[in-house]
């Protein structure tokens, strides 16, 4: 529990400091970077392998529905409204640690993922309907490509004078 309490000040620190729209681009890094981050704390190779898949994922199906559709945005900045794309990777991050390390963890993950879709409709980025489909994509590639971590990591060891296999189990 101690985790997640460390990223509730840094998102409010960051939500104070910019503004509306420019803290959900900031999110839209932060929240897969920290994702990733906490597959490596874990030592968690095949859950970074699992997350880059889902995101590569994400990632394309987003942008091929966006070249596709040639939706106009509502502020009318360009034709690439649907699906939003800040949503659709914020929430496959937040689905993959939901997934992979259960529900508790990604609980501030989904409510900052919340609050970047909020905040792509606020600021006239996207339509309502964008936001629910580039949610669905997130969380659908996520739960495809991630499976349960079993806390179990095998991996070689090596040093100057040793070769071996390093075997680490989580209780």
């Amino acid at each position: 529990m101690k985790k997640i309490a460390i990223f509730i000040p840094l998102f409010s620190t960051i939500l104070n400091a910019l503004s509306l729209e420019k803290s959900s681009d900031v999110l839209a890094l932060l929240i897969p970077a920290g994702s990733f981050v906490y597959s490596y704390y874990y030592d968690d190779n095949e859950g970074q392998k699992e997350f880059l898949e889902s995101i590569c994922a994400t990632v394309a199906t987003t942008y091929a529905l966006k070249f596709a559709t040639k939706q106009e945005r509502p502020n009318r900045k360009n034709n690439r409204s649907f699906p939003s794309g800040h949503t659709s990777i914020t929430f496959a991050s937040s689905a993959y640690i939901d997934k992979r390390y259960r529900f508790r963890y990604a609980v501030p993950l989904y409510l900052a993922s919340g609050f970047v879709g909020y905040s792509r409709v606020w600021s006239h980025n996207h339509h309502k309907s964008d936001v629910y489909a580039g949610a669905l994509i997130g969380i659908a590639c996520s739960y495809y490509f991630s499976t349960r971590y079993k806390g179990v990591s095998i991996k070689p060891a090596l040093s100057s004078d040793a070769i071996g296999i390093s075997f680490k189990k989580e209780f």
